[in-house]
């Protein structure tokens, strides 16, 4: 019980908000994600952890993102729906490095059958930044931003926010806490953590809706002693447990997470997915992601990993492997296939069902006399009348059927899960 307490903690380490957002300059804040009713859901605030810098001195730059009670945004992998989190940094003398991100969430959307990540409540996304050489005076910085903020409705927040840096001597801003509060929560590398990780593919798709199976493996006892390394956990809601990166066209999702067999201290976590109409193995280079687990000392952690993605699992090694964990990982079982799609004919049979079903609801039933009535007038109607009329009836059912595929299809194209 302890630890699922303590789990908990690390799942809304990255939501746990100051007591009040910092004071920002008016160019410095944006509101958005306006609902239909004209409420705002979400604030933007660039934020700075330096107020006035040398020439040449590096400082950090990010967006505080702020969002109402139960509403979140998405990681850069938003997971099997929805759309990443974007920001671009811009300034008149200055070089960004890469965005850092901190641990996200699971979200179960539409009643469990979509698995997304991200942030509730508050996250700071942010990223180094350099002065160049000959800056001087004031020094403009800047973010152009797209979240998608959703709750029962998704709702998109764009904006542009700025502020000034003034070039001569040093003073730290009163908003650098954050940069330290939420550079804890961004994960280090596996090997940093003392982490050694290794997987085995056991199925790879071919096509679009074929089955994705693999066994991670997470040895906490990289270089160490067996008997004296540090144990670690995993907690029992399996959507907080791994948040894997982009791989176009295939989603997967945590089967399991069981320490291992043997008193290895190692932890096994059986991933199962699908495959969509744009993945091609072939494209793929690398598979990884964050865990997110408790440490040896009860506290939450994560830690990010990337491997090759191969089908030898002798090659998907991170670190140096362990000696005890090696008969672990050699006789790792499949992980449990997602099902098989349906049959083609039991998808006609269905979609017959779903037609006739509809057909009798009382908003379209007496629709039906109508169109009989109307049918019975075109018969005392001339040839040439009744054929333009017939044309266009059905034109306007084919077409309008096939605009609505195509905007399925299209939407599809840009995400793995809709519709």
């Amino acid at each position: 019980m302890l630890h699922r307490s303590i789990l908990a903690l690390l799942f809304l380490a990255p939501t746990l908000a100051f007591a009040a957002p910092p004071k920002v300059p008016d160019l410095a804040f944006a509101a958005g994600a306006m609902d239909n009713a004209g409420k705002t859901h979400a604030e933007a605030r660039l934020i700075l952890d330096h107020t006035r810098l040398q020439s040449g001195s590096t400082f950090r730059i990010g967006i505080l993102l702020s969002l109402d009670d139960g509403w979140h945004a998405y990681w850069h992998n938003p997971g099997e729906s929805a759309l990443p989190s974007q920001i671009d940094w811009f300034a008149t003398a200055a070089t960004f490095g890469a965005l850092q991100w901190p641990a996200p969430t699971g979200f179960a959307e539409m009643d469990g059958e979509l698995l997304t990540f991200g942030y509730a409540d508050e996250v700071l996304l942010f990223a180094p930044a350099t002065v160049s050489e000959n800056a001087s005076g004031t020094l403009s910085v800047g973010a152009t931003f797209k979240f998608l903020v959703c709750k029962d409705i998704c709702v998109p927040f764009t904006g542009t926010i700025q502020r000034d840096i003034d070039i001569g001597g040093v003073t730290h801003s009163d908003e650098s806490a954050y940069f330290e509060r939420y550079a804890t929560l961004v994960p280090p590398a596996a090997e940093v953590a003392g982490l050694r990780l290794s997987a085995e593919i056991q199925s790879v798709p071919v096509g679009a809706k074929a089955p994705f199976a693999a066994t991670l493996w997470v040895d906490p006892c990289a270089g160490g002693n067996r008997e004296t390394c540090a144990d670690i956990s995993f907690g029992s809601d399996l959507k907080q447990v791994f948040f894997h990166h982009l791989i176009k066209g295939l989603g997967m999702r945590v089967m399991s997470a069981t320490p291992a067999a043997d008193e290895s201290k190692a932890w096994r976590i059986d991933l199962a997915g699908m495959s969509g109409r744009s993945f091609d193995a072939d494209k793929v280079e690398r598979f990884g992601g964050v865990l997110s687990y408790v440490n040896a000392l009860g506290q939450p952690a994560s830690a990010e990993f990337s491997l090759p993605f191969v089908y030898d699992p002798a090659a998907l090694t991170s670190t140096a492997p362990g000696e005890a964990a090696d008969d672990d990982i050699a006789s790792a079982q499949a992980a449990p296939p997602l099902p098989l799609p349906m049959p083609f004919w039991q998808v006609l049979l269905f979609s017959l069902l779903g037609g006739l079903i509809l057909n009798v609801m009382p908003c379209v039933f007496p629709v039906l006399g109508i169109k009989v009535a109307a049918f019975t007038l075109l018969v005392h109607g001339q040839r040439s009348h009744i054929l333009p009329h017939a044309v266009a009836y059905t034109a306007g059912i084919v077409g309008a059927m096939l605009v609505l595929a195509a905007s399925v299809i299209a939407l599809k194209s840009a995400g793995t899960a809709v519709g």
